[in-house]
């Protein structure tokens, strides 16, 4: 009897050791494939960031506007380096941040358009009085806008208006800086300025 006894015992003994070895492994494997998982997911994480390539924007806008033109420059077998003139192109760079940012204005409604009185720094003023002749023959160009300049001590007057009254509401609801945006030229312009090729002067 005893021995029927320490027979059974040593079964249920070896059947214990069995079941925790079984559960050790596979906790283990639990873990392992947790660990692999995280390990996978934080090496693509890796992987997703190796693979994003490299930032787009060059710098800020004036930095970025005069890199894409260096760009197109050196992509051009046929451009003339003595004549390329990107000072000149930073030059006019600098006139569009003074304009944009450094100018205050109040525009009033009038019969057939509006007349926008801007005030400013006097770099911004200076830069007004470039840009906005220049542009305005732009705009009665391209869009059959009627348009005035004149500046006077620390102000300029500019009046935009149309015969069409659809193109009336549409330059109200731009406004100085939603007009002097206007255009697809800004772009062709600067690449002409910096070849030494101005499309119209001061602008």
């Amino acid at each position: 009897m005893g021995k029927i006894l320490s027979v059974l015992g040593l079964i249920v003994l070896g059947a214990v050791v069995a079941v925790g070895a079984m559960w050790m492994t596979g906790a283990g494997t639990h873990h392992g494939a947790k660990m692999s998982g995280h390990t996978t997911g934080h090496g693509a994480g890796h992987g997703a960031m190796a693979g994003a390539g490299i930032p787009v924007e060059a710098g800020q806008s004036a930095f970025a506007a005069l890199a894409e033109i260096v760009e197109l420059l050196q992509r051009d077998h046929e451009t003339n380096w003595s004549e390329v003139q990107l000072t000149s192109l930073r030059d006019h760079l600098v006139d569009m941040n003074a304009l944009i940012l450094e100018t205050r204005v109040e525009q009033e409604n009038i019969e057939h358009g509006v007349q926008m009185t801007v005030t400013g720094t006097t770099a911004a003023l200076e830069a007004a009085g470039r840009m906005i002749p220049a542009h305005s023959k732009m705009l009665e160009k391209g869009q059959s806008l009627i348009t005035h300049f004149e500046s006077s001590g620390p102000q300029a007057r500019w009046t935009v208006t149309a015969k069409d009254s659809d193109l009336v509401t549409r330059i109200r609801g731009l406004g100085f800086y939603g007009l002097m945006a206007s255009g697809a030229h800004h772009q062709p312009h600067h690449l002409a300025i910096a070849t030494g090729k101005p499309m119209h002067a001061g602008h």
